[in-house]
């Protein structure tokens, strides 16, 4: 929880930085929306509610990676050691995903459905990618998490 926490924080301190230097360099107007078909807008308080929602989309995609450091840090007695194996393993589900032969991967690694927040800024939004997406992320928070907490179950924490 505490690793989850500092995600949102800073997650919310870049939100609200992101805010205050584009608004303060650019102004706060009307976004532009991906639509093949005509030339589409969201106003100002609509743009901030979609990119509060790809900030949400985002903590719970950046969940995945937390629970799978937790997962490493019951294997290990380093914190460094369970966050670099983490990175690594992060690493190679993104270059075996971009592998042709290897394209029946993909949809089980949560590392290819991160860019499916994109599909919030289109108009009308394309839910499908964002619930197959955000499904992903939780079958490897709940399955990490639960092998992180079966393994910790049967360590002997008072030696």
């Amino acid at each position: 929880m505490a690793a989850n926490l500092y995600v949102a924080v800073g997650l919310v301190i870049l939100l609200a930085s992101s805010l205050i230097a584009g608004g303060a360099f650019f102004g706060l107007k009307p976004i532009f929306l991906v639509n093949l078909d005509a030339l589409s807008t969201a106003g100002v308080g609509e743009g901030i509610g979609l990119i509060l929602l790809a900030y949400l989309f985002t903590f719970v995609a950046m969940a995945a990676a937390v629970s799978l450091a937790l997962l490493f840090s019951t294997l290990t007695d380093s914190g460094l050691t369970a966050m670099a194996g983490a990175m690594v393993l992060i690493i190679i589900m993104l270059v075996l995903g971009n592998i042709g032969a290897l394209g029946f991967l993909r949809p089980y690694f949560f590392t290819s459905h991160v860019l499916a927040s994109f599909n919030i800024f289109r108009d009308p939004i394309a839910w499908d990618p964002i619930r197959d997406a955000l499904i992903n992320f939780a079958v490897w928070i709940a399955g990490t998490t639960s092998v992180a907490w079966l393994i910790f179950r049967r360590k002997d924490i008072r030696s």
